[in-house]
């Protein structure tokens, strides 16, 4: 879905919820088009987690709660790391023996080739896009001397480009070759939140979600829950220096502190 599609679509949501803002606790912390919205979980422990997520409120796009410094170190890591991840991604196009392997081995009865011929078409486009990602990191740390504030932009910008080069609208679910920074991918839209989460938990289509108010901050708290989970049990080099987050303490993001 491209951009435009996804204002018309939001400004539908937001007819629907004429008092959007304040129904799912949506403030202004940083930048008048890349706001937070306050997600809040109780899980089994007891504990009530809050999570103070980013939302663009011209698509309904809901992001990380990475600060901008965060951000700011990410396109750091990734200026670098990107050139590496590209080339070792374009060896793989190049050798097609991996991207046969993996055909056979998801279909070995059909015997499909059409992912080889989308490989061998990779094999251009991956430089030009890895190109693109890399310049816009390094233009993103320049420009955040400038004005911090557009390290939300670029991140929105990398997100678009990894998705094209990848041919999807998700990046958390790619297979092999994996995306380098789906951690820039919006973690859902408020528009679709309801009927997103519901068909990630059931690994298909579920029946029907009604959207109302209480669905909504459902599939909000889900979302919540999930990335507290993972800072709880997944050592990241962004998260605390690989720090697990302790269990017995509730989360709070650094984003509405």
């Amino acid at each position: 879905m491209n951009i435009s599609e996804k204002i018309l679509r939001f400004d539908e949501f937001k007819r629907k919820f004429p008092k959007w803002e304040s129904d799912f606790n949506v403030y202004q912390r940083d930048d008048a088009i890349y706001q937070r919205i306050k997600c809040e979980c109780t899980l089994k422990s007891g504990i009530t987690h809050v999570y103070h997520a980013t939302i663009n409120i011209e698509t309904g796009d809901i992001y990380l709660d990475c600060r901008k410094r965060k951000i700011f170190a990410k396109h750091i890591t990734f200026s670098l790391i990107r050139p590496i991840h590209i080339t070792l991604k374009t060896i793989w196009h190049l050798t097609m023996i991996g991207p046969i392997f993996c055909e056979f081995k998801k279909d070995p009865q059909k015997r499909s080739f059409w992912n080889v011929a989308r490989s061998i078409e990779d094999i251009v486009r991956t430089p030009f896009y890895g190109l693109a990602m890399t310049a816009v990191s390094i233009g993103a740390i320049i420009a955040a001397a400038y004005n911090p504030n557009s390290l939300y932009k670029s991140r929105d910008i990398i997100s678009l480009l990894e998705k094209k080069l990848h041919r999807t609208d998700e990046l958390w679910y790619v297979p092999f070759p994996k995306p380098l920074s789906p951690c820039f991918s919006p973690l859902g839209n408020l528009a679709t939140i309801e009927k997103d989460w519901a068909r990630r938990e059931k690994n298909g289509s579920p029946k029907k979600v009604p959207q109302n108010k209480k669905n909504i901050k459902i599939a909000m708290a889900r979302m919540a829950s999930l990335q507290v989970n993972f800072r709880q049990n997944t050592k990241a080099a962004f998260n605390d220096c690989y720090h697990l987050y302790p269990k017995d303490k509730a989360y709070m993001s650094a984003a509405g502190l």
